[in-house]
């Protein structure tokens, strides 16, 4: 199960994702739902929310058998960025859309490939640049997100007239270099694992490196307010958000 949502991160990042996702699939009291390579915060705790007592919130990791073992039955199945930590994300998104009962809803968000995820593609381009150390799921992330790359998972799903892509824009935002760097790295074990070998002086540079290349981002407080992009991956009688607008600085 992935470790990578600190409270940084979820309050910056993942909050207003999560409140999409659940807004998408909404679920109802006494419905069975799965979350998906989640660490069980932000969209977990609305999906609790939502189905009540009465229901329950499965959190699954990338085990496609035991995922298998739900098939059929599940009212709702959703991934909150988890795909990018599945081993084969094509096969993982079958088993999940195979969990479906009759009327079943998914949902799954993916980054936006680098233009559409900004403040991680600073961080891997700093930490590359300071340390020599490439950050796989950083890189992993952006890389499904990019252009054609959701699709590719979609259509080797070979469900595709029963999927629907739909790229969306949001912002993060960060109350400085400061707070996206814990929240990315020092919140996030798989980050902070990846760096512990690195000296100081070397991260110290690569946090003032990541800070100048979001410069265009800070208003006059130094907040950070990043526009983002995300593929947003759905079936079954879901309500599909308006389609994203061109990605734009906001100040």
């Amino acid at each position: 199960m992935p470790e990578w949502s600190g409270e940084l991160l979820v309050a910056g990042c993942l909050r207003p994702w999560a409140e999409r996702v659940v807004d998408v699939v909404r679920p109802l009291p006494g419905e069975r739902c799965l979350d998906v390579l989640s660490d069980g915060t932000a969209l977990h705790s609305r999906l609790h929310s939502a189905v009540g007592d009465t229901g329950s919130v499965r959190v699954v990791g990338d085990d496609i058998a035991g995922l298998r073992e739900h098939r059929g039955v599940i009212d709702v199945a959703v991934s909150l960025f988890g795909l990018a930590h599945a081993v084969d994300p094509a096969a993982t998104l079958a088993a999940m859309h195979a969990s479906l009962r009759e009327r079943g809803r998914l949902a799954c968000v993916v980054w936006g490939g680098r233009e559409g995820a900004a403040h991680e593609a600073a961080l891997f381009d700093a930490v590359a640049h300071e340390t020599d150390v490439r950050l796989a799921f950083v890189s992993s992330a952006m890389a499904l997100g990019e252009p054609g790359a959701a699709e590719s998972v979609v259509a080797a799903v070979e469900m595709r007239h029963q999927l629907r892509l739909r790229r969306l824009r949001d912002v993060v935002r960060f109350d400085g270099v400061d707070h996206l760097w814990a929240a990315l790295v020092d919140e996030r074990p798989d980050v902070s694992n990846a760096l512990r070998d690195c000296t100081a002086e070397g991260l110290r540079a690569a946090r003032r490196r990541c800070g100048r290349s979001l410069v265009d981002y800070a208003a006059a407080d130094d907040t950070l307010r990043i526009p983002v992009e995300a593929v947003l991956v759905a079936c079954g009688p879901v309500v599909i958000p308006t389609a994203a607008q061109p990605l734009s600085v906001v100040r």
